[in-house]
């Protein structure tokens, strides 16, 4: 049997790597969020393009996207699904 002792040396050190990894992730995340960065982003609408996220956000159905995320969720998981219904566009 295993014990957690949060305040042993190891365990802050496993905390602080961990807190670390996931901060870079949201730096990461963040960036791609923004699309390159503002000059690539200028650089794009000047072309006359949208930027990915706003073409998306135009193609997807709010109400759609949460029900097949939350039926892929439920797949992942192996649990049951209810109603199941399929699509994701606004047609």
């Amino acid at each position: 049997m295993s014990r957690i002792d949060p305040a042993s040396a190891e365990f802050q050190e496993n905390r602080r790597h961990h807190e670390a990894l996931a901060a870079r992730l949201r730096e990461k995340a963040a960036r791609a969020r923004d699309g390159g960065g503002e000059k690539e982003r200028a650089r794009h609408v000047g072309r006359g393009k949208l930027p990915v996220r706003e073409r998306i956000e135009r193609l997807l159905d709010p109400a759609e996207t949460r029900t097949v995320l939350a039926l892929g969720l439920s797949a992942a998981y192996n649990a049951p699904v209810g109603e199941t219904r399929f699509g994701v566009f606004r047609m």
